[in-house]
């Protein structure tokens, strides 16, 4: 994972690709993990395909705070690398997420403030982020799919 990121970070011939191939080579990475949650699995290709370039790449090192407790969460995080581990306030068993993992869902979809639980990297690991008030942007030219998630999400979460 990190020699990836410094190739990106510190290879001229990646700065110098064509924005479109950087499009490409974003979507056949990030895709399969959009369409896996089962909120966006029947969604068009092209609206994945969206989404995958509002994702955010966010590197941690070992022990830091992804999501600090008590904080209401700002969108979804996706894992792409690494190993998480989520502590919650209320119950002692700490849940582990691997690569393809996500939380934070409802919060594209409400916008009541919810407490959420302390996630930490156990390992260097990168996740995806997609910020909510991009989400909803994209979201308003299909607000059938859009409301339709936010039902689902709701009766899980009811």
């Amino acid at each position: 994972m990190t020699k990836i990121i410094i190739t990106e970070n510190q290879n001229g011939c990646y700065h110098a690709l064509p924005a479109s191939l950087i499009k490409e080579i974003a979507i056949s990475s990030f895709a399969k993990y959009v369409s896996r949650i089962p909120y966006f699995a029947e969604w068009p290709k092209n609206l994945i395909e969206q989404i995958v370039l509002l994702l955010v790449e966010e590197v941690y090192m070992p022990n830091d705070i992804v999501v600090e407790a008590s904080l209401s969460s700002d969108g979804l995080i996706i894992v792409d690398v690494g190993v998480l581990a989520v502590y919650p306030a209320s119950d002692d068993d700490v849940i582990y997420l691997i690569d393809g993992d996500y939380f934070g869902e409802i919060s594209l979809v409400t916008t009541e403030v919810s407490a959420t639980p302390s996630v930490v990297a156990l390992t260097a690991s990168k996740v995806l982020f997609l910020d909510k008030l991009a989400f909803r942007r994209l979201m308003r030219g299909h607000p059938q799919l859009f409301f339709a998630m936010k039902e689902i999400i709701n009766k899980i979460n009811n």
